[in-house]
């Protein structure tokens, strides 16, 4: 099967595997199933090729990712920052840009080859190569036809993780980011021997009572901006009353979809020093990545996200103005 690559011409993935010794992975920012499925392979892929490989991120691996294969190498740094004498492959991971990775990633490239593997469409094109897909559903899914067309053999761990990341972007199939082709790979890696129930239960099964009643926060902020746009937030003081961490949050703005006539959602997150607003559109008629620009942000066109350097009152009241102007420019809704 070939691959549409925005950039990728003329180079060899198993050569360049082959060619270093040093490997670093890297997750994004906040890591979903997506990033952390990805990187388990390649790491997996590493271990098997007796290559030194680290998998790092900024933030924690959340809990209901330890299932993963060598999840218990994953190490939380905070930058990049090579010896004289560092030479090595950086592999990042469905990491759209470079502030989503770690700081010091663009340093000059006599370091690094980076390798940028991603399936968003505004992927910054950071890398040494680039290979960025938007048509496939996850990083994972064009992992698997990476591997498909380097002849790269997918071991049981590789299988699982993919399988992993595949599933938790694609909503367990759901979204209509799930084509045939998608299907086909999930049935090929079932095949291997992965136990789609089992990834399932390790993913969606087992939830805190703290996430659980943080998700009621949540909904219970929750209001109608317009007929058809719903925006909810959490604050740290939820975060600290209900104990539950800032990882239990995925998936959440999906869930206002579920509501009838719903077409777009939106969840603000207090963090530290600024706001994470995440973003889902149910259809075509909103964009999701076009109103996160309006931040600097941006993701697929119904799943995006982006930073507001305000606090929460006022980022919900920017938020609520900018969305109200923008639903009044598209009539239609």
């Amino acid at each position: 099967m070939s691959v549409n690559f925005k950039k990728f011409e003329g180079l060899s993935l198993k050569q360049k595997f082959d060619e270093w010794n040093n490997w670093l992975v890297i997750s994004h920012h906040k890591p979903d199933g997506d990033t952390l499925g990805s990187a388990s392979a390649i790491v997996s892929l590493g271990k098997t090729l007796g290559k030194d490989v680290s998998w790092v991120g900024v933030d924690p691996l959340p809990d209901k990712y330890l299932f993963l294969p060598h999840a218990s190498k994953y190490r939380v740094i905070r930058e990049i920052s090579p010896e004289p004498d560092d030479h090595m492959l950086i592999i990042a991971l469905d990491t759209s840009n470079v502030a989503r990775s770690v700081p010091g990633i663009n340093i000059p490239d006599s370091y690094y080859f980076i390798l940028n593997i991603d399936h968003h469409g505004d992927n910054e094109m950071y890398g040494t190569f680039n290979c960025v897909d938007d048509s496939a559903s996850s990083t994972a899914e064009l992992l698997f036809q990476l591997f498909e067309e380097e002849s790269i053999a997918i071991s049981y761990d590789m299988a699982i993780a993919l399988y992993t990341g595949i599933m938790t972007d694609t909503g367990n199939f759901s979204y209509d980011n799930t084509s045939s082709l998608t299907l086909k790979i999930a049935s090929e890696l079932v095949d291997i021997g992965v136990q789609p129930f089992s990834i399932y239960r390790s993913v969606y099964h087992g939830q805190s009572l703290q996430l659980l009643k943080l998700w009621g926060r949540a909904f219970d902020n929750a209001v109608m901006l317009t007929n058809s746009v719903v925006i909810s937030w959490l604050s740290s003081h939820d975060f600290l009353e209900t104990g539950a961490n800032r990882s239990d949050t995925e998936n959440l703005v999906s869930r206002f979809l579920e509501l009838d006539n719903v077409e777009f959602s939106l969840l603000l997150v207090e963090e530290d020093r600024s706001i994470r607003v995440s973003l889902r559109s149910a259809n075509d008629r909103f964009s999701a990545r076009e109103v996160a620009k309006l931040w600097g942000g941006g993701g697929h066109e119904k799943a995006a996200g982006c930073t507001i350097d305000l606090p929460l009152i006022e980022s919900l009241k920017t938020v609520k103005l900018k969305i109200k102007e923008y639903v009044k420019r598209n009539s239609t809704f």
